[in-house]
């Protein structure tokens, strides 16, 4: 399901912050912030409208990653179609800074 995700966010032009496919966690996926947005609005957009709860990165990264985790009893198909929809839905709804 990681690599299905994965391939998924590609598509929907987001890039993994975790270059190196060998070391990626297969449980959380980190997603680059698309330069432009800010990703306090991406995950209140998909909490809101989806009820996903998707977070931002953590000591140096904040600021810098969404944090997707695909685990046990939530790691399906529908649910990382799920995602995918939430996150395509919250690029075309989100503003982009101006800067």
């Amino acid at each position: 399901m990681a690599l299905y995700l994965h391939q998924g966010l590609e598509k929907l032009g987001l890039k993994l912050f975790v270059k190196d496919k060998d070391v990626r966690l297969p449980t959380v996926t980190t997603i680059a912030v698309p330069e432009g947005y800010d990703w306090r609005d991406i995950t209140a957009y998909v909490m809101k409208n989806y009820s996903i709860e998707i977070t931002g990165g953590l000591g140096p990264s904040v600021g810098m990653v969404l944090r997707v985790g695909l685990m046990g009893y939530n790691c399906t198909k529908a649910n990382a179609d799920l995602v995918l929809q939430a996150l395509g839905d919250a690029l075309q709804h989100c503003h982009k800074s101006k800067v």
